[in-house]
Parts: C-alpha cells; structure tokens; sequence
C-alpha cells in the first residue's frame, strides 16, 4: 500500500502536532508543578515571640514612663496596654488613681485613663497634682456631666468652661489636618449622642461634632460641639476624647496622635504593609451551581474561574495590589456529593502566581460546629492527594471557632492541613484581640481591619486611625456572600464595584507610601516591627535613630512641625502629607536631616 505525499503530510503534521501537545502537557505540568510549592520554605527562621517586646516584657513598676488607668478588663485599658507595646513604652498599670499616687515613678510622664476612674475629690485632687509635675494626661472618654460639674478644678484641666448640653446629637463630625492620616476628613453619617461642652481660651481641637442649621443658629465654627481636644493646665498637657472611640482599635492612632502632639518632634516605627485577604476564594468545588446559574448563568466553576477571576485580576492590576487568597476547598461536608476539583486546585494556583499573589486556607464551611473537624479532615485527605508539595503558611479561621483549631495550627504531631500554619489571619476585633500579636511562640496572628465589600464612615475612621497608629491595613473580602448569596446586595457587580471604589479611593493615599504586600510578606514585616527597639535624640538640625534588634530594614512615620526631611542617611524617605514622613531604614544607625519648611 503506497502512501500519497498529500497524505504522508496531513499524518506527519498529525504526528509533530500530537507530539508538541504531549511536551505541553509536561510543561503545563511543570509549571504547575513550582506553582503549588511554598517560597516561603526556603526562607530563614522567621523570629518568634521569644525574640519580641511583649507586653509583660514592657511592664514596669519602677521606671515606667507611662501609667495606664483603669480595670483589665476595660476596652479602653487594653487599648492603651496595647498600645504601649506598639509605640515601645514602658508602662504600669493600676485599678485607679490612689494607687497610681502611691507609687508613681519619677520616670512617669503620661497618665492613660478612662470615664470609670474618675470619682471622688481625692482623684480630682491626684490629678492636679500630677499637672503640677509635668504629667500629661490623656482621657479615652469623660466622667458624667454631673461629675465635671461639681468641681471646678476638673473644669480647668479638661479646658472645659461651660456644659451646655448634657446630650447633644450631631449631624457628622470633622476631623482637622496634623491629626490623624488623611488630612481633614468630614463625615456626614457619624452622628452621635455627645456631651456639648464650651472650652476655655488656649484649647486645641482635633475632632468637632456638626450642627444642623448651623448658619441660622448663628454657631461659629470655633463654637461647634468639640470632640476631641487640647488642653494645658499647670505644667501639663490634657487630652479629652468626647466620644465612644475608644470601644475599638479606633483609639490606637487617636493615641499616637495626641503623644506627637506633645513633642517637638516625634518617630516611632511601624508595620509598612497593606494587603489583601480574599476569604473563601478561590474556591475549588462546584456547589451551589443551580442559585449560581439562575443569577449568572454559569456554573459556580465557571463563574468562579470566568467571572470572579478576571475581575479580581483586572482590579489588582490597575492598582497594584497584592492578593492572598484563602482557598475554600468546599462549603457543604455532610452529605454534599460535589468534589474538590483538580483541575481547580491547578488553576488557582496557576492564575495566583501569576499575579505574584500567595494561597491560604479558609477555616469556614456553611453547616453547624460539628462539622468543622470533618472540615479538617476531609480538606487535609483531599489536598495532600492534590498538592503534596504544599505547605499551607495561612489560615483564616473566619467563623471557626478557636475552640476547633487551637488543637490542629502549628501541631506537627498531627498531619493536617493546618501542621505547618505560620500566619493566622482573624476577623477584625475577634474576641478583642490585638491587631497583631503571638499566637503562640511562633504563629503570629494579623487582624483584618478593614471589609472591602463596604466602607462607612466609622469604617474610614477605623482605618486612618490604625494607618496613623501601625502603618498597616487588612482589607477582608468573603466570597461566602457571593458564592451563596442571601440577597441582591450579595450580587457580584454590586461587591465587585464597591471593592475597585474602595482600592481607587480610601485606600489610594496609603497605597502611595506604604507596601503592598501578601499576607506572609506582612508577617515578616510585623515581626521585625514587634521585635525592634529604638531610641531618638535631636541636635540641631539633625535627627539621630538607633535601632536595637534591627533586622534588614524598619520603616518609622517622623512627625515635624514646619519643617520637611533633606536626607537621610541609611535610609530613604518619602512625604505622606505635609509634616508627616515615611522613613525606611536599612542601617541599624541613622541620621535624618531636616529643615524648615519655607514654602
């Protein structure tokens, strides 16, 4: 039989064809096969509680610098334990004020108190006697109305002269420039029940309440209801905070701001990351396709992989951030029949490299607590069969509870999903946990501060405030809500527009200074942040910082006043807003050269 050269073509065309898919293939392979190993498993030993400043290693009774006020178990006694930690200050704690006078370090320069400690003539008396040594003193939230009242002295230190309303309802609230980062914000939606008082000649405010009909009741701007304000009595400056801030992590920068606003100059270090946690995408299963296809007219496979991947890729790209993505393995573990998929495990991570994006795990699933540990089991089984070479270093627990996971993250002695977690990722404010702390000796756990589906006005606060305070930010996404949507506020062109407004807005000024970064590359940074120490002294017009424990780089924010960094040697600077600098130090020994500021 004699072969035709036209045929003879067509088979050898078929053949080379045939050939090149079969060496596609093994590249396709091999492609996915670097895709799904860890980088992070080559790296060094990532430092560990041991070798951090933690709160108990800050606690002094004797040379205390600050004197926190106030029951433990008070939100706003933690917050500012907490924030001693982050800003390096050695601190005490005490009940109240009698115990403070009994032992009060000659070291002892800020006293932090709340509305539950001042009661009685005697605190009142404490008080002024700690203005009369120099002692500033910072109120997270004012005693009654009736308190402040019945004593003229503690008028006179709050820089209060009059009550003139007991319960006032504002129409917004400003905040002015120099005080937290973003310069002079006004929001229109946060209205709340306040105290209207009318302060003394002297006083700075930082925060004031709107009016209704401000113009027709005939209220200066310098009359509105102040919130947050400066006083001076004796020898010392007093800060009052006229609202509820302090219920949140919103206090940690209203802290650093009102410490800067007592010094000539200030630094103090911070984190230097922002970064992006997508909960429970992407998403490896195939639930819930038939509400799926009714609203996109796709399977949840393939509007996971068609719709919700491009649009994230196509966001990201235009702003440059950077993804983590909390692989949700499954929802449904009882009697669900739909599988994890391989090809969806090789996809995501495929489209997440190249994006210089990092996968995590989700700890959520849609049924009762019991099957949380079937959760562990099942994804554990499953992925090892998938991904053997992968180490998953994230978790987001989500709505797990601590209760279920505590037994699993970390413990090597049990080979699951979560043996090898470096990184736990919580829900903002869990259980009124620190922003970033240890889990243990050497899991760190980062709190999500912001919901990048949403964006209120308390949310905006709630972020400037712990950019000012830590230079970090967390923005959460949960692909739960779209996956499984409950109503027309889960559609996808809804959240999907609402995160891009997000990314191109409130979160563009930040991104112009600090890092963009994954969630591993954020723990690397806070743990060199948690574990430095520093100390500052200025001569001239120099500016002198040294490092203890420095490892590779530290970032710092330097507030000045009229003036504006020249150089820095060691290190590089960047100008956030005007008297607010970014200094990025890569020598444990620096000098920032600054001058005044003329234009």
């Amino acid at each position: 039989m004699t072969i035709s050269k036209s045929n003879f073509m067509v088979i050898s065309i078929t053949m080379v064809v045939i050939l090149f898919l079969f060496q596609f293939s093994n590249l396709s392979t091999m492609y996915t096969s670097r895709a799904t190993n860890n980088s992070s498993q080559k790296e060094t030993a990532p430092i560990t509680q041991e070798q951090t400043l933690t709160s108990s290693d800050l606690f002094s009774d004797i040379s205390y610098s600050t004197a926190v006020i106030g029951d433990k178990k008070n939100i706003e006694t933690q917050i500012a334990t907490e924030w001693c930690v982050y800003i390096k200050r050695y601190y005490c704690h005490y009940n109240d004020l009698q115990a403070l006078n009994e032992n009060l370090s000659q070291h002892c320069k800020l006293v932090i108190l709340n509305a539950d400690v001042v009661n009685t003539k005697e605190d009142i008396h404490i008080l002024a006697e700690m203005t009369k040594l120099g002692i500033n003193i910072i109120f997270t939230s004012l005693p009654d109305t009736s308190i402040i009242e019945s004593s003229q002295t503690l008028q006179k230190i709050l820089g209060i002269k009059k009550v003139l309303s007991e319960n006032f309802y504002t129409n917004g609230m400003t905040f002015f420039d120099g005080f937290l980062l973003g310069g002079k914000t006004t929001y229109h939606k946060l209205k709340k029940h306040i105290p209207y008082f009318e302060l003394t000649s002297g006083t700075k405010a930082y925060a004031v309440g709107e009016m209704k009909n401000q113009t027709a009741k005939k209220v200066k701007n310098e009359e509105l209801p102040p919130v947050i304000w400066r006083a001076y009595y004796d020898n010392s400056f007093v800060f009052s905070v006229n609202s509820d801030f302090f219920k949140d992590h919103t206090g940690l920068g209203m802290l650093t701001s009102m410490l800067s606003e007592m010094n000539e100059y200030f630094i103090y270090p911070i984190v230097n990351a922002q970064n992006i946690v997508c909960q429970n995408y992407p998403y490896l299963s195939n639930e819930n396709s038939a509400e799926i296809q009714k609203r996109y007219y796709h399977s949840t496979k393939s509007f996971c992989e068609n719709v919700l991947w491009p649009d994230l890729a196509q966001i990201l790209d235009s702003t440059g951030d950077k993804l983590t993505g909390m692989i949700a393995p499954k929802f449904e573990y009882s009697d669900s029949e739909e599988e994890i998929l391989a090809d969806s495990v090789n996809y995501c991570f495929r489209q997440t490299e190249k994006i210089s994006g990092e996968v995590g795990i989700s700890g959520d699933q849609m049924e009762s607590k019991s099957f949380y540990t079937e959760k562990i089991d099942e994804d554990s089984a499953t992925l090892s069969e998938l991904l053997p070479d992968y180490h998953f270093k994230v978790f987001s627990p989500g709505e797990m509870p601590e209760s279920i996971y505590k037994q699993y993250v970390g413990n090597t002695q049990k080979d699951t999903v979560l043996s090898n977690i470096r990184t736990i990722v919580t829900q903002k404010e869990a259980d009124q946990r620190p922003v970033l702390s240890f889990y243990n000796n050497d899991i760190l756990s980062m709190a999500n501060t912001i919901d990048g589906f949403s964006h209120t006005d308390e949310e905006d606060l709630y972020l400037r405030s712990i950019e000012t305070a830590l230079g970090y930010s967390s923005a959460s996404l949960d692909f739960s809500h779209v996956i499984y949507p409950t109503s027309m506020q889960d559609d996808w062109t809804k959240l999907s527009r609402n995160f891009s407004r997000y990314l191109t807005t409130y979160w563009a000024e930040f991104r112009e200074v600090f890092d963009q970064v994954t969630v591993s590359d954020a723990d690397t940074k806070a743990r060199r942040f948690l574990s430095l120490t520093y100390n500052s002294f200025r001569q001239n017009n120099n500016i002198t910082l040294s490092i203890s424990d420095f490892q590779k780089e530290a970032s710092f924010i330097l507030n000045l006043s009229n003036e504006r960094i020249t150089s820095v040697s060691d290190g590089t600077f960047a100008e956030i807003e005007p008297n607010k600098f970014l200094v990025t130090a890569t020598a444990k020994d620096v000098v920032i050269k600054v001058t005044a500021d003329i234009e």
